[in-house]
């Protein structure tokens, strides 16, 4: 008699050796025995202390082999998530993970919403239906091994003595092979196990492991949960980080204006770098929430996000008819000509900001937000990561258009009050072609500036290669001097 066993739901097991499970125990981490101990010494339910151990529970139930792949398949979940990423909207203790109780708790409360004809199934049958319902903040604030040993009790806890078998269709499985062995023992083969992920969690996983990505293959909502998702991760990873100047101020994010600051950085005064992209239109074209509301940019269906222009009248831009001269160049086309490098990116708002710049000629820029679209390999649109840029000196233009306006430098005051014909003629939720400088530390230093009494900013040495994605920097938030910006137009 012979054949495999194989798990319902997404795991998959080969060839088993049953000669071998009784012998081969799981070897829980030793984490796992320190929070059982912890579990014994603290609680009061004596029906804990009559539970067998975990080696004992186990022996008849998983082969080490399989123990070992459910493991890793336990562990490639938390990767998708961003195991032992803390929120506090769990935890009031943002310091701590989650205790020997509360994951006790959650994984008893899935437990008990399993179908009957699985809680009569095998052990291996239950454990695979109970890690697809477990909830995503046991795998964030759990380490694999607790999540294993917790889950494993949860199935074996089940009374299933009370339970009347003519109420289900009973599962049945094929017995596994047992080769002869003439006493001596025979090898373990491995035991393929795979917790399925669902797509967004699959693609979060290989952007996390940073493996070649393409989402093309996501639905809408599919689209929308990654990028969502993405976002969240990010900026969760990138943790308190304000931008503080000379330990005096920092720029908040509710207003982008120069604060007071206490000495103390907090989430709170962290900008959220970051932002999902909420959806798209019927043409493609992105979406976000601003201020509540759900805006579209025109004409960013095709925009290709990651294109770089460094080359004088390049097509791929409708170059503004300005004023020739006695070059034969538009003032676009001089800058070009400068080595500059354009890349396109989105203002959702012309909100204004502030950005103090010390020095012999130290005065109060004012500054824009505009966001990068980060993509996959294929070219699709991921997330956007916001920039700030300070835009004293900086030419407006549109395409295929006579329109030239020059923001003041801040010397004076706001753009708004002195360089309102400028400010005026910014679009809003539009597609632009920026430009930055070809060599900021030096643009600073010709202007008798300096920024190096910031933190949590890109360094100026720095931000052209980060502006143009040569280099990446998730950390610090990227403020530019940007000397260019063309509005795309819209066909």
């Amino acid at each position: 008699m012979g054949g495999k066993e194989r798990f319902f739901g997404d795991y998959q097991i080969g060839k088993l050796d049953a000669m071998n499970w009784a012998k081969d125990a799981l070897l829980v981490h030793q984490e796992t025995i320190h929070c059982r101990d912890e579990q014994l010494k603290n609680s009061k339910d004596t029906s804990i202390r009559k539970e067998p151990t975990i080696g004992r529970q186990l022996s008849k139930e998983l082969n080490r082999a399989e123990a070992e792949k459910v493991l890793a398949a336990i562990k490639a979940k938390q990767a998708s998530l961003g195991h032992g990423v803390i929120k506090q909207i769990d935890i009031q203790d943002k310091g701590q993970a989650l205790s020997t109780q509360q994951i006790q708790q959650e994984v008893k409360l899935a437990a008990q919403e399993a179908p009957l004809e699985v809680a009569l199934g095998p052990i291996r049958t239950m454990l695979v239906w109970l890690l697809k319902k477990l909830p995503d903040r046991v795998y964030k604030l759990s380490s694999a091994a607790v999540i294993l040993s917790m889950a494993l009790s949860a199935c074996s806890a089940i009374n299933r003595t009370d339970i009347d078998p003519g109420q289900i269709n009973p599962i049945t499985t094929e017995a596994p092979e047992v080769p002869a062995t003439g006493g001596q023992e025979m090898p373990v083969e491995p035991a393929e196990v795979v917790l399925e992920l669902s797509p967004v969690e699959a693609a979060l996983a290989k952007y996390e492991a940073g493996e070649n990505l393409d989402i093309s293959n996501l639905t809408q909502e599919e689209f929308v949960e990654f990028s969502a998702k993405l976002a969240e991760k990010k900026n969760e990873k990138r943790g308190i980080n304000p931008i503080i100047y000379n330990n005096e101020a920092y720029i908040s994010p509710d207003n982008y204006m120069m604060m007071n600051y206490d000495g103390h950085p907090d989430m709170n005064e962290t900008i959220e770098m970051f932002v999902p992209i909420v959806g798209k239109d019927s043409e493609g074209n992105l979406q976000f929430e601003n201020k509540g509301e759900i805006v579209t940019i025109p004409g960013s269906a095709e925009m290709d996000w990651d294109m770089r222009v460094s080359e004088l009248r390049d097509p791929r831009i409708n170059w503004p008819k300005t004023k020739v001269g006695e070059n034969g160049l538009t003032e676009p086309e001089r800058k070009m000509s400068l080595g500059v490098v354009i890349t396109p990116m989105i203002m959702l708002d012309k909100d204004l900001g502030q950005f103090y710049l010390s020095g012999k000629n130290a005065m109060m820029e004012s500054t824009l937000n505009l966001y990068q679209i980060e993509t996959d390999e294929a070219g699709n649109p991921l997330l956007a990561k916001k920039i700030i840029i300070h835009v004293g000196q900086c030419r407006l233009y549109a395409e295929g258009s006579s329109l030239e306006e020059r923001a003041n430098y801040g010397i004076r005051g706001s753009i708004q009050e002195t360089s309102r014909s400028f400010y005026n003629a910014l679009v809003e939720n539009a597609i632009y072609y920026v430009s930055g400088l070809s060599d900021p530390t030096s643009s600073y230093n010709t202007m008798e500036v300096d920024v190096s009494g910031y933190r949590g900013i890109v360094p100026s040495s720095e931000v052209r290669s980060v502006l143009l994605r040569e280099t990446q920097n998730d950390q610090d938030m990227l403020v530019s001097h940007i000397i260019m910006l063309i509005i795309k137009s819209v066909n």
